[in-house]
């Protein structure tokens, strides 16, 4: 049987990636929509300028990514991230961040997958919302190394290690967690299992 052209077409159509946005400026969330849903793949099914609202959204839809503003303490920031990351994993966290590198770590430590800056252009944004959406996580080395060497124990050295791979997968939240079970030993006595991620890094 022949299938028509436009059903073929329909077929073959990816299925959108959707979007919450989630920043207190809703001027702002209304002209990051309208430049989000003039992208085929990217379809904004949300907008939430406070907590309560952020949590409405997160629970009515599914599969999504959240945009979430790293800064504002109003609309969230790294405490809405981390319960996100926390209560909803399934929803990947894409932060919107500025020059403060302290607010970027905090928001890879609550769980963020991606960092966008707002001077950042519409493709890098939209380049961070497909990666998330395929549950692939890109960072700045510099700031991947903050997180990841904040939560060493001390006493450890990278000569005290073994190996194990990590995928690109992997959220830095979960590897947080691994680095700190493997170094926690069971036994006050017993000697911790050492670790060392394997990590490809992307160059700033």
């Amino acid at each position: 049987m022949t299938v028509p052209n436009e059903r073929r077409a329909a077929h073959t159509q990816r299925v959108p990636i959707r979007v919450l946005i989630m920043n207190p400026e809703r001027a702002f969330s209304e002209s990051l929509a309208v430049m989000l849903n003039s992208a085929d793949d990217v379809e904004v099914v949300g907008m939430a300028a406070t907590r309560s609202e952020a949590w409405t959204a997160v629970e009515r839809n599914k599969e999504v990514v959240a945009l979430i503003d790293a800064e504002s303490s109003a609309g969230g920031g790294a405490t809405l991230i981390a319960d996100i990351s926390t209560i909803r994993p399934d929803v990947e966290v894409v932060a919107l961040v500025s020059t403060d590198e302290a607010v970027a770590v905090a928001a890879v430590h609550a769980g963020a997958c991606a960092l966008v800056s707002r001077s950042d252009g519409p493709e890098i944004l939209l380049s961070a919302l497909r990666d998330a959406a395929r549950g692939v996580s890109r960072l700045p080395a510099s700031i991947l190394t903050r997180v990841l060497g904040s939560n060493v124990a001390a006493g450890f050295t990278a000569a005290e290690v073994g190996v194990e791979s990590v995928s690109g997968t992997t959220r830095v939240i979960d590897l947080v967690s691994k680095l700190r079970s493997y170094q926690t030993p069971a036994d006050p006595q017993g000697k911790p299992i050492p670790l060392v991620v394997i990590l490809e890094l992307e160059d700033e």
